[in-house]
């Protein structure tokens, strides 16, 4: 009822959805959080208003992205679930990113933001089987960095960074 509720205000006022992410990815990543705050979060961050506003604003994204794949801790089958869930719906309306993602490069970030190489890099060490990520989400990872690659083709010096790294993730396979 609470996230159909937040669902409707951040429909209303576009501007409050940057601190609602913020605020929900962090329910996400916090191991101690309960499983109604996980399970609502992904209720509310699965909305078509929320998944729209991720492909413009690059600290969302990130925050949203980082969550995800740092997720794995909650041990509830529902809290999994509703991440899977969040996940898949997440990859079925991936659009891309905006161009303005690519524009601004790492050092000319002074905002304290992780910039898109950064993000693409902190993506990349999360799937390496040294962080004893779970295989679920070595694969959300390596999904990440494909639809990242996708999203950034027109853009030579971004898409040479995100195939170095999925080269790197994906060598395994041919050893």
């Amino acid at each position: 009822l609470a996230g159909k509720a937040l669902v409707k205000l951040i429909k209303r006022w576009p501007s409050m959805i940057s601190k609602c992410v913020i605020t929900l990815t962090s329910n996400l990543q916090d191991p101690n959080a309960k499983e109604y705050a996980v399970l609502g979060s992904c209720s509310v961050l699965a909305s078509q208003t929320v998944l729209k506003h991720l492909t413009t604003d690059q600290k969302s994204f990130s925050s949203f992205i980082l969550s995800i794949l740092s997720s794995s801790h909650h041990e509830s089958l529902k809290s999994q679930k509703a991440i899977n869930e969040l996940f898949v719906k997440y990859n079925i309306q991936f659009s891309g990113v905006s161009r303005s993602f690519f524009k601004i490069s790492d050092k000319e970030n002074h905002t304290g933001e992780l910039g898109f190489s950064d993000l693409v890099s902190q993506i990349g060490s999360l799937s390496f089987d040294s962080t004893g990520l779970h295989w679920r989400y070595n694969l959300m990872a390596n999904r990440v960095l494909l639809l990242l690659a996708l999203a950034s083709r027109s853009h030579p010096n971004s898409s040479s960074k995100i195939l170095s790294e999925a080269a790197g993730l994906y060598s395994f396979l041919f050893a």
